[in-house]
């Protein structure tokens, strides 16, 4: 297999280290721009991922680079010295069905938490052994929000109420087998954007069945938009759902007649392919595009827009992916991009101003997600 990725990142002094696909550890230095790879000397994945480390940690205190093995268990590296000692799950966890997956990894005082595909581990340093702590739900929860004041829940197949200490699902509700990407949720209804079918939703005040939006007439592709965002807006006191698809453009719906339109390359937008949609205080729509920078939707009614790309001079776009969304409490829209940093929408006299705020650091994130 080739493959060219990267796990996770520690920083060691004038070092980072990183899990490299198929190169194990990988040491930087920045002082010297120097690279060494291999440092676990690892044989290379027979299968996609089969031999690598998902994550890793740096204990400052001792020294060490602890890493988690995707079935082996885990690794420790001393970075001074080069030495390397494997800590199997037999020795681990003489008991535990095997095998085990280190999904992510935490340091404490006197241990660590490992989060596995069997559950969540207690490592005891003095010990040198794990305690099951919580085991692997057959269906786990991979996404907790709110609905009004209350705690809602989505597994793999199934979402519902949670009760407000965590610790019980209150109901649950079928997914009907669809694969959802994201989750938006508007005057207690849950809108579930799906990976090309469309948008999915359900009213929390009267929890009928996951059902998909009910569109009359056209539907322009609509079943098989790989949808993302979604916004509520209102034109002339009609109130329209946008929804953005990273396959099919800028949908609007109208709630009332449940008629769709859609715009795309077709009929001026600049990309098909939006990646992400944010409002400011003024109400103005924004759109994040892959490559085509930023849209601000002029007229609602007829559809005019205007783009903002990348430009060197201040005031311009950092990059032309822009990635994702985020008001302040002030009502200022913030934004990330495929450079590093956070840019601000600043908007004076009907002129908008792009604010850019670059990371310094020495190793700076190249993507801020939501």
């Amino acid at each position: 297999p080739n493959e060219n990725a990267a796990s996770s990142f520690v920083f060691r002094k004038d070092e980072i280290y990183s899990m490299y696909y198929d190169h194990d550890l990988v040491q930087y230095n920045s002082v010297t721009n120097s690279l060494k790879t291999r440092l676990l000397s690892e044989k290379k994945s027979k299968e996609f991922y089969d031999n690598t480390y998902p994550c890793m940690i740096f204990d400052p205190i001792r020294d060490e680079i602890i890493a988690g093995h995707v079935s082996r268990g885990i690794t420790v590296y001393e970075p001074a010295t080069g030495h390397q000692q494997q800590i199997k799950w037999s020795e681990l966890c003489p008991r535990c069905e095997l095998p085990i997956k280190v999904n992510v990894m935490l340091k404490t005082a006197n241990g660590y938490w490992l989060g596995t595909s069997n559950g969540l581990f207690w490592y005891e340093d003095s010990m040198n052994k794990v305690n099951q702590l919580i085991p692997a739900d057959s269906d786990p929860i991979i996404h907790v929000f709110k609905v009004g004041k209350d705690l809602w829940y989505r597994t793999t197949n199934n979402f519902g109420q949670l009760s407000a200490d965590l610790k019980r699902k209150l109901s649950t509700f079928s997914l009907n087998g669809i694969k959802m990407s994201q989750i938006n949720v508007i005057d207690k209804v849950i809108y579930f954007s799906s990976y090309y079918n469309g948008l999915f939703y359900f009213d929390t005040t009267q929890k009928q069945a996951l059902r998909p939006l009910a569109i009359a007439g056209n539907k322009d592709g609509f079943d098989s938009a790989d949808c993302n965002t979604v916004l509520k807006d209102s034109i002339d006191g009609r109130f329209f759902l946008w929804i953005g698809t990273w396959n099919n453009g800028l949908y609007q719906y109208d709630i009332s007649n449940k008629t769709i339109i859609r715009y795309d390359n077709s009929n001026g937008l600049p990309s098909d392919k939006i990646v992400n949609m944010g409002r400011d205080r003024n109400q103005s729509i924004w759109l994040g595009l892959d490559g085509h920078g930023l849209v601000q939707l002029l007229d609602k009614k007829k559809l005019r827009w205007r783009q903002f790309v990348q430009q060197k001079e201040v005031g311009g776009m950092p990059s032309n992916k822009v990635i994702a969304f985020s008001p302040d409490n002030r009502g200022t829209l913030w934004f990330s991009t495929g450079a590093s940093g956070l840019s601000a929408i600043i908007q004076k006299n009907n002129t908008v101003f792009i604010q850019y705020y670059r990371d310094n650091n020495d190793f700076p994130h190249n993507n801020v997600n939501d």
